[in-house]
């Protein structure tokens, strides 16, 4: 994924997408939305870099990540510098962190709520997605036979973390928020294949042909603006 800005198309309202590797995953579907209603769209997207007011720990660094809160602060900047008509927020859950008390998914999605409050217009969070336990891709190309061996338990794929950040942040702000996982795994277990798609390109981002089939859902969840 790219730092920003990732891509933009041209239109009369602006819209921006914010977040970590989790809110690329939803270009291309607000991509198509946004080409259909004639918007114009920003994604600011960094790996691995939660938009919190919190110290994140680096994995792939193995140090505080704090090329991440510099990038959040310009994201910040750039938004009240030139405002847009909505912003839209995703955030990666199960970060590591630098202080064990931050490590409580409510306490995170105050912190998301405090970030967003800094940014002009109105706002919408973007539930995280299920996760896998296997690598779809590596998992079918060995089953190919019976694609349901590579699919994920459903309380595996919706751990003790899931919603409690985002319903949190969209609490504090009064943000929409938008819940795609009935989409996404709308039976138990939670299928690597749907309607003919694979759906995650590893354990936890969707495959972009899969993300793009949540347009029509995604579409009817956002915020009147």
């Amino acid at each position: 994924m790219l730092d920003t800005p990732l891509r933009k198309s041209s239109g009369t309202k602006t819209i921006a997408l914010v977040g970590d590797s989790h809110a690329a995953v939803f270009f291309p579907p607000l991509n198509k939305i946004a080409k259909e209603r004639g918007w114009r769209l920003v994604a600011y997207t960094k790996i691995s870099c939660r938009f919190l007011d919190l110290p994140i720990r680096s994995r792939e660094l193995q140090r505080e990540y704090t090329e991440c809160e510099t990038w959040r602060e310009n994201v910040v900047q750039r938004l009240q510098e030139h405002p847009v008509d909505l912003s839209i927020f995703v955030v990666s859950r199960g970060m590591d962190v630098m202080r064990q008390a931050d490590d409580d998914p409510r306490d995170q999605g105050h912190s998301l709520a405090r970030m967003m409050a800094r940014i002009p217009g109105e706002h919408a969070v973007i539930v995280d997605t299920p996760w896998q336990i296997y690598d779809p891709p590596a998992c079918l190309s060995s089953n190919l036979d019976n694609v349901w061996r590579c699919a994920t338990p459903r309380d595996q794929a919706f751990n003790w973390r899931y919603l409690k950040l985002e319903r949190v942040a969209a609490a504090d702000s009064g943000a929409t928020l938008i819940n795609l996982s009935d989409a996404i795994c709308p039976v138990s277990p939670c299928p690597a294949v749907l309607h003919g798609m694979i759906t995650y390109r590893d354990v936890h981002h969707l495959t972009e042909t899969f993300a793009l089939s949540l347009a029509d859902e995604l579409e009817r969840q956002l915020p009147k603006f």
